[in-house]
């Protein structure tokens, strides 16, 4: 089997395809690319661990490292290009989230160590050992969070590669069993569904990786719009979309600490790093302390960033160190939140023909009762119903309903086709057209 990628008269033998050093520094700068796009659609998720809005910032910051450090790397194999992405983006992991991602790429890296070229057997063995690292690095490993994610797209693939699937068929399971794990996400970590998000930090991956995918189909970054997940819960009552970050303020570490350890003393031994880390779970959460006797990097969420540092200063000297007032972050979100939510209710939602509304809620009808085709007028729109509730996505085969019992796929609320374009405003009384 051949493809002809897009725009290019070169043809790739899908069966025996391999991935090269030349394309896979393609893969990570557009993966760098698409994430930077989506930035800010992904910030908006971020309300695990601490809703400060950054998850999108900090991965992205991550990521532009890594891209630094291939961008100057001398070498041509898979190996080189994956040790530099795993160098640059220790060098620039910021938060949390791009702590856990330099460590999914240093796992990538160890795993392709030595490789002139990427197999399918490699890249699914490169997904395994990036999630195995990442889980390793984390304290308390969390469901439900990027941690998730990773892990079940580097299953799905392992499966498959193991079944004789070749690369480009192993990308699609990739991004397709990424998809399933974000959706899923929410039934994972209550904190998620009570938002109407999902996990920020998987979103970001997923992302990224989709990223690779496009080099393999000859698409391009601009090309492609980041579908939103799970903020679609908006409705003539007057919920607003995104995370709802001000009833999750109560942030228990205020201070987000980063810092290298560089120049560590000659004594310095590995057991004195893992004294370090067991102590910083004394005065915080969120603990990450990675590295080797040449260098140390550390993130933790405490209220007394001056005793890690403290502590720190005992294995060598501080480096790049950062110390971010989360509690003033969300503030600031919720702020901003509060004037978008202001204006929408002044200027209302304006909403074209053909469009679709999904979960329409009201108070003081069953909406969920009408029948389908039932026209509705909702402040200057017309509506035609087009579906009574959710439908579970999988049948017998729901995920969700595996791990939780049943599935949660709403029942009530409605779906409907635009007919006549106009603004809706909280508040628009729904009147059913006879």
């Amino acid at each position: 089997m051949r493809r002809e990628r897009r725009g290019s008269t070169e043809e790739t033998d899908l069966e025996n395809m391999t991935i090269g050093g030349a394309m896979l520094k393609e893969m990570f700068l557009t993966g760098a690319a698409l994430l930077e796009k989506n930035r800010a659609y992904i910030d908006s998720l971020n309300v695990f661990p601490v809703p400060d809005g950054d998850t999108g910032t900090n991965m992205s910051m991550t990521m532009q490292s890594a891209v630094k450090e291939i961008q100057n790397c001398k070498g041509t194999n898979v190996s080189d290009i994956a040790a530099a992405a795993s160098l640059g983006a220790l060098k620039g992991a910021r938060g949390n989230s791009g702590v856990i991602l330099s460590q999914i790429l240093r796992g990538f890296a160890r795993a392709l160590s030595g490789k002139e070229e990427m197999a399918p057997e490699n890249f699914a063995a490169a997904l395994m050992t990036g999630t195995e690292a990442a889980y390793k690095a984390v304290m308390k490993p969390k469901e439900g969070t990027m941690l998730t994610v990773a892990r079940m797209m580097a299953e799905a693939v392992a499966k498959e590669a193991n079944e004789g699937a070749n690369l480009y068929k192993l990308i699609d399971v990739m991004i397709d069993e990424g998809e399933r794990a974000l959706r899923l996400t929410p039934e994972l970590l209550p904190v998620l569904k009570e938002a109407g998000v999902v996990d920020s930090g998987g979103k970001g991956l997923v992302t990224i990786l989709r990223g690779f995918k496009m080099v393999i189909d000859g698409e391009d970054v601009d090309e492609y719009v980041l579908a939103p997940q799970m903020q679609d819960t908006a409705g003539i009552t007057g919920g607003e979309e995104g995370a709802d970050l001000e009833a999750l303020d109560d942030i228990e570490f205020g201070y987000c600490t980063e810092f290298f350890i560089i120049n560590l003393r000659p004594k310095v031994t590995l057991a004195d790093i893992d004294k370090l880390r067991d102590f910083l779970t004394t005065i915080g959460d969120c603990v990450l302390v990675i590295g080797d006797l040449d260098l140390v990097k550390v993130h933790v969420h405490t209220n007394r960033p001056d005793l890690a540092m403290k502590n720190a200063l005992k294995l060598g000297e501080l480096d790049s160190v950062k110390v971010e007032n989360m509690v003033e972050q969300n503030r600031v979100l919720n702020e901003k939140r509060e004037s978008e939510k202001a204006k929408m209710k002044e200027y209302g939602i304006g909403l074209c023909v053909g469009k679709f509304a999904e979960n329409v809620t009201t108070e003081g009808i069953c909406l969920y009762e009408l029948p389908v085709g039932t026209k509705l007028k909702i402040g200057e729109t017309l509506h035609e119903v087009t579906q009574i509730g959710k439908k579970c996505h999988a049948g017998d085969g729901c995920e969700i309903a595996k791990l939780t019992g049943k599935c949660i796929m709403p029942k009530e609320g409605i779906f409907t086709r635009v007919l006549k374009g106009g603004i809706v405003r909280a508040g628009d009384e729904i009147v059913i057209e006879k």
